[in-house]
């Protein structure tokens, strides 16, 4: 018998991405498919920016095994935020990210938090990186 997994889509941008209800139900139905896990039609999130109606409706403080398109679908800019959606999910909760095929409990989303925001933080914005200046710098070091 497949573990029952539930699906989770949004229907507003997130991560700079627009990705249609339609096709994140096919890529997540694919996804079960290809793990041998069950698949159920998705839970869609309400439109409204940085709301988490649903999400806490469905998957507060029962143990459940959730699929969903990305972990840029949580608000990972925002510890207040995801801290606060995080906060009643049971600890034994199983997270599949399937975008970035990521497999993590409710305290590892937290770790994969902190890491993300601090790796973006040492990242180099290329836009403001004016090389001009890099090639003069050394050139007269030279």
């Amino acid at each position: 018998m497949k573990k029952k997994f539930l699906t989770y889509t949004l229907p507003r941008p997130f991560f700079k991405y627009n990705i249609p209800i339609a096709i994140q139900s096919c890529y997540l139905r694919d996804y079960a498919k290809k793990n041998g896990l069950s698949f159920s039609l998705p839970i869609t999130e309400i439109v409204k920016k940085n709301s988490y109606f649903m999400f806490k409706k469905f998957f507060l403080k029962k143990k459940i095994n959730i699929i969903l398109t990305s972990i840029f679908m949580l608000p990972i800019d925002n510890t207040k935020l995801i801290k606060k959606i995080l906060k009643d999910v049971h600890p034994d909760s199983s997270f599949h990210f399937a975008l970035e095929n990521l497999k993590l409990k409710k305290k590892n989303i937290l770790e994969w938090q902190k890491n993300y925001i601090l790796i973006n933080r040492l990242s180099t914005d290329y836009k403001k990186l004016n090389l001009n200046n890099f090639l003069k710098k050394i050139t007269n070091a030279n």
